[in-house]
């Protein structure tokens, strides 16, 4: 009997025990760390031309002071097509540079004809480098930049150039 009374007193036990964890927990409200981690984060921003709408444009415009749009062309394809310099310690190229060709469709050159192209430089194809496109900047071959707003581009073609247009980024 004495082996049944211990039993029995075991169970009543741990039924009370049970009890009073149940009313502890429905009794008390949550409880929060006594710390929070604090992380600062930083983003570069720069003063210049938020551009809406396509990343990449193509319109072919008259020639002059204040060209016209006379109708519209087709960004194909961005790809590089020569690249060259050493990653740094935050894994962008530095003292390099990356040759890339923009093709188009919809534009023939023609005499008072121009396209002015806009891209997105991060999307060029055939690069697997980082290119920090803030810090560089960008020449064409076969045009002239009128806007740099990085990664975005955009540059008039000379008249009597056809595609695929030229271009290179500098990286610093």
């Amino acid at each position: 009997m004495t082996r049944m009374h211990l039993s029995t007193r075991l169970l009543v036990a741990a039924v009370g025990l049970l009890a009073v964890l149940l009313a502890l927990g429905a009794t008390t409200s949550r409880t929060a760390a006594a710390w929070t981690d604090r992380a600062a984060f930083t983003a570069r921003a720069t003063a210049a031309t938020w551009v809406v709408g396509p990343v990449q444009k193509c319109e072919v415009v008259t020639t002059g002071a204040q060209p016209q749009v006379v109708s519209a062309c087709t960004v194909t394809s961005v790809q590089a097509t020569n690249q060259w310099g050493s990653a740094g310690p935050d894994g962008y190229v530095t003292g390099g540079g990356l040759q890339f060709q923009v093709a188009t469709s919809g534009y023939t050159p023609a005499a008072g004809r121009q396209a002015r192209i806009t891209v997105d430089l991060t999307r060029i194809t055939g690069t697997t480098s980082r290119w920090n496109w803030a810090a560089g900047s960008v020449v064409t071959y076969n045009g002239v930049v009128s806007a740099w707003a990085p990664p975005f581009v955009t540059f008039t073609t000379y008249e009597y150039n056809a595609s695929p247009f030229g271009a290179q980024f500098n990286a610093p």
